[in-house]
């Protein structure tokens, strides 16, 4: 497998940075959607949110615009703002890769907030999706993969957890 510079936690959820040097490389040439999320990623998230807006406010289409500022939001811990772009984000969705891609990122802010059953409920819808819509196995996994955590900590104790509070 190639080295990406990242990788998802299968306990938090949330990208992971395995090279940083290569990430920061991205930035000079990235397109200012990819921007936003490099830089949250590298955990500038006052960049990526400013950057978010920059973008949302000069999108056509606002669909990926918005789950990207959103998620930066959620890393700031600020869900409701957060959960507000995501549900416009599920307005939007014209399809059923959409309407996972809007549910997936619905569900992982969900669990940083520590509403596990919850974020089971839209992991599985994504999970539905994906499988009906014949994504690609790499989404499908991400969606099952999720959805199993998300039962684990919805039937677990809190000190199987994740701390994503603290992280960012």
């Amino acid at each position: 497998m190639t080295d990406r510079g990242w990788h998802i936690d299968p306990t938090t959820l949330r990208e992971v940075v395995t090279d940083e040097a290569l990430l920061r490389a991205q930035l000079t040439e990235a397109p200012a959607a990819d921007r936003v999320w490099l830089l949250r990623l590298l955990g500038d998230l006052a960049a990526s949110a400013r950057e978010g807006e920059q973008v949302l406010d000069a999108a056509a289409d606002r669909f990926r615009p918005l789950l990207l500022l959103a998620h930066t939001l959620q890393w700031q811990g600020r869900w409701r703002d957060a959960g507000r772009l995501q549900k416009e984000a599920l307005l939007l969705a014209d399809t059923p890769g959409r309407e996972a891609t809007a549910r997936q990122h619905i569900g992982k802010r969900l669990v940083d907030e520590g509403r596990y059953a919850e974020a089971a409920e839209q992991f599985a819808v994504a999970l539905r999706l994906r499988q009906a819509a014949g994504a690609g196995e790499d989404l499908v996994a991400s969606s099952r993969m999720a959805l199993v955590r998300a039962q684990a900590l919805a039937a677990g104790s809190a000190a199987d957890a994740p701390d994503t509070r603290s992280r960012r």
